[in-house]
């Protein structure tokens, strides 16, 4: 159990989602980064479906590692049992709880791309580099609208989630 006095700065949640969000939105950098650039790799070489799976998973890892590191360093100060918290079982918890959010994220990832090549005949899954900013950019940009549908959802998720399970607050001392 935690002994030091928690900060009123530290037990504010608004503060916290706020740090949630600031580490959240690199690790969104880092997914977006890593995503774009094995569909830059991939090509049209392999399937769709797989091509979404291999880059939103290996956007997910590296994103998660990120996440996940500076979770424990700095998102989630106020914590009921630090020691828990820190701890392999809590690392695997997170882990598994993430992986939820990337089914969630390939799961909404398909479904855009289901949307975009039958609704507009756009394949998200042809983004390249070369292409990302000239007129006939459709597949980047519609690439980027179902990466903010699909980040959203798993942001809330994500906080939702870990929160509830992993990093939970103290209860507050009745006055």
């Amino acid at each position: 159990m935690k002994t030091e006095k928690i900060s009123k700065k530290d037990s504010n949640i608004y503060l916290e989602i706020l740090r949630f969000i600031v580490v959240g939105g690199g690790a969104t950098v880092i997914d977006f980064v890593c995503e774009w650039a094995v569909f830059a790799l991939l090509g049209d070489q392999i399937s769709s479906f797989w091509s979404n799976a291999i880059a939103v998973t290996v956007g997910f890892l590296v994103s998660t590692v990120f996440n996940y590191l500076l979770s424990l360093i700095w998102v989630f100060k106020n914590v009921k049992d630090e020691k828990k918290a820190k701890s392999a079982f809590s690392a695997i918890a997170f882990i598994a709880l993430s992986a939820i959010g990337l089914g969630i994220g390939i799961g909404l990832q398909e479904l855009g791309q289901y949307v975009c090549l039958n609704n507009f005949g756009v394949n998200i899954a042809s983004v390249k580099f070369s292409n990302a900013f000239t007129q006939n950019s459709g597949a980047f940009w519609a690439f980027c609208v179902v990466f903010v549908i699909k980040t959203s959802v798993t942001m809330v998720y994500n906080y939702v989630s870990r929160k509830l399970i992993l990093f939970k607050a103290p209860k507050k001392e009745s006055v």
